[in-house]
């Protein structure tokens, strides 16, 4: 059974939205990675492809993933990547399939190698609906077995979904969690982490269908998350959609903030099914002290009532949960519209929900702001107050314009009133992509520009149409107006090419600005000097902008040429006998009376009979200097009625 969310099944989703998918990192089958050899290709995901591969030499079959660039950026990123391996290992639990190896490519990027699981992934077998509530119990028993065991080793999931759980073949079937801890993976300090897709306290990763309110905050993910999860899933299994539904992200944000968990049986779910109701309303509780105490605690409730006993009393919210601080963000996403988590002055008056317990001062409140994606600089008279998601402490009597900018999207200017505190708004960054397509550079060569997240990548192409080869990624910076990315090139002194110190950064950097359409390259001059074999920059600054030109769209001046097909030839042909033209001007005369024959020729208006000896037929036209003039027309002599 498909679900009609758009963020339903999405892929998981992060706060510094990662690169996509691209075909030119995708690797051939027979490629070597470290000790095994790929096969196929699997899929992709958030954090990498999944290739199925084989140790060549015993045969033995694997799961490769090859993770993100990103992953790598940072110094430190090899070392996490192990710590974290070693730590899922630890788990030491049948449910949680092990990474037994690592390492780094040539190219740098990291893989780990696992078990290959041969079987389906628990959202294949949701495609034709809701599970039996004893296969679903079943399955959700040995997910929290795994769950339990993790958290007992202090590893989180982060990104529990039926996507990331497989079902080997056997009756019942055996259930393997995958990709456990590997989200923990995404997360780094540094200055690094910006340009990277890890992750670190007040950003999320998650799948948005399946997060728990404090995972989209600073609060950030904790073993109760993974519960939270789990509940999303439980109520999944037994109704064959999902609780929440939303067409953007601050809408699902919305639902999991402050939303009642909606009944089984409006999900399609059996009425006989409406017994698990308080159960999954429980696990889903806002407050994470208000959800079980394990997973197995949850499953153990579900299975009593499905035996019709009583459930278990629920433990009432403390509070209606508001992260102190929350954010949002979105892989690849652009959200137009803006949304206010709660009405204008105009709309009818509604209960606040009850803030967490915050630090502000005395006599002010809260005013919280969340962008998708998180980062945004909020600024007030161009004062920078923070990033997004921030809480400002604001008087009651305070009424007062924000800018929230971040590179790559459009500003929005938004009115923060402290009348309206405590008060949360979420609201969806848009994209500036009308530099994307192809382009010339003033030396005729061709370069097409594609928007993949928080960054764009530039491929090389012959023709407008033709195929394309990648050239390189690049950054978006901030600017004053439109878009700006960049990034820095090397360029090695050839006086001295093994010194270090001549190995030389360059910036490049383009500027589009939507409302003109206008696109420009700017790149750095730098004066070197050689002294005692070390290279030293005396100077560097960038050279006035060169204007680039659209490629793919038609423009007035364009012009279809053809060659010949080869030379021409012409025939001479002798004149036609006829009375010589004596000059321009008898030429014209004739051609004239030639023209008014043929319209004061007497014509029927009706057709008439054809004669039996039909006249001969007329001589060809005669060619003049300039011009064909008609043949004669003989004048009929025709009868009056």
């Amino acid at each position: 059974m498909a679900d009609g969310s758009p963020l339903a099944h999405s892929p998981t989703l992060a706060s510094s939205p990662p690169r996509g998918h691209d075909d030119e990192d995708e690797l051939a089958p027979g490629t070597a990675v470290g000790e095994y050899v790929v096969e196929r290709f699997l899929g992709a995901g958030a954090m990498g492809e999944v290739y199925a591969g084989k140790q060549p030499v015993i045969g033995k079959k694997v799961a490769i993933k090859v993770l993100k660039r990103e992953v790598a950026a940072s110094a430190d990123g090899a070392e996490r990547f192990t710590r974290e391996a070693r730590a899922v290992n630890q788990v030491d639990h049948p449910g949680v399939i092990d990474i037994f190896s690592f390492g780094r490519m040539a190219d740098g990027r990291l893989y780990l190698v696992m078990d290959l699981v041969e079987g389906k992934s628990l959202r294949k077998a949701l495609i034709d609906g809701p599970l039996a509530p004893e296969a679903a119990l079943d399955v959700l028993a040995q997910i929290a077995d795994a769950l339990d065991a993790a958290h007992a080793r202090g590893v989180i999931h982060r990104d529990l979904k039926p996507d990331n759980v497989m079902l080997a073949p056997g009756e019942p079937p055996k259930v393997y969690v995958l990709d456990f801890g590997l989200a923990k993976l995404l997360s780094t300090e540094g200055a690094s982490a910006k340009a990277s897709m890890l992750t670190g306290q007040g950003t999320w990763l998650g799948t948005p269908g399946y997060m728990a309110p404090e995972q989209w905050s600073a609060d950030g993910a904790g073993p109760a998350s993974d519960r939270y999860a789990l509940g999303v899933i439980g109520f999944e299994l037994l109704s064959g959609s999902l609780p929440f539904k939303a067409d953007s992200l601050p809408q699902m944000m919305e639902q999991h903030f402050r939303a009642k968990v909606p009944a089984l049986s409006s999900r399609g779910a059996l009425p006989a099914s409406a017994a698990f109701d308080p159960v999954v309303s429980r696990a889903m509780a806002k407050d994470p002290d208000a959800r079980f105490a394990t997973a197995r605690e949850m499953v153990e409730a579900l299975r009593a009532v499905h035996a019709g006993k009583r459930a278990p009393a629920a433990a009432a919210p403390t509070r209606l949960w508001v992260p102190a601080a929350a954010g949002a963000g979105v892989l690849g996403m652009s959200i137009a519209a803006v949304l206010a988590l709660q009405g204008g002055e105009d709309d009818p008056p509604r209960r606040e929900p009850e803030l967490a317990p915050s630090a502000a001062p005395a006599g002010t409140a809260p005013f919280e702001l969340l962008t998708a994606p998180p980062g945004a600089e909020v600024r007030r008279g161009g004062k920078l107050l923070g990033t997004t998601p921030i809480a400002l402490d604001v008087a009651p009597s305070e009424r007062f314009h924000v800018e929230l900018r971040k590179p790559g999207y459009e500003t929005i200017t938004t009115e923060v009133s402290g009348k309206r505190a405590p008060f949360s708004s979420a609201y969806g960054l848009t994209e500036i992509a009308g530099f994307e397509g192809v382009w010339t550079l003033p030396g005729g060569q061709l370069r097409a520009f594609r928007r993949t997240g928080d960054r764009v990548a530039i491929n090389k192409l012959d023709t407008v149409d033709g195929a394309q080869t990648f050239f390189r990624h690049l950054d978006f910076v901030a600017a004053e107006t439109g878009v700006t990315f960049a990034t820095s090139e090397e360029v090695i002194d050839p006086r001295a090419p093994n010194e270090p110190s001549c190995h030389i950064p360059h910036r490049v950097e383009y500027h589009y600005e939507p409302a003109t359409d206008a696109f420009e390259l700017r790149r750095e001059r730098v004066v070197v000097d050689l002294v005692g074999g070390s290279c030293v920059k005396r100077s560097a600054a960038l050279d006035p902008p060169i204007k680039l030109a659209r490629a793919d769209r038609r423009s007035e001046t364009e012009r279809v040429t053809l060659p010949p097909v080869g030379k021409p030839v012409f025939e001479k042909k002798k004149p036609a006998k006829s009375a010589p033209v004596k000059s321009a001007t008898n030429a014209k005369n004739a051609k004239q009376k030639a023209f008014e024959a043929v319209q004061n020729a007497d014509i029927p208006s009706e057709p008439q009979p054809q004669a039996a000896n039909p006249p001969p037929s007329l001589p060809p036209a005669q060619k003049t200097d300039d011009s064909q003039v008609a043949p004669p027309v003989p004048q009929q002599q025709m009868k009056k009625n």
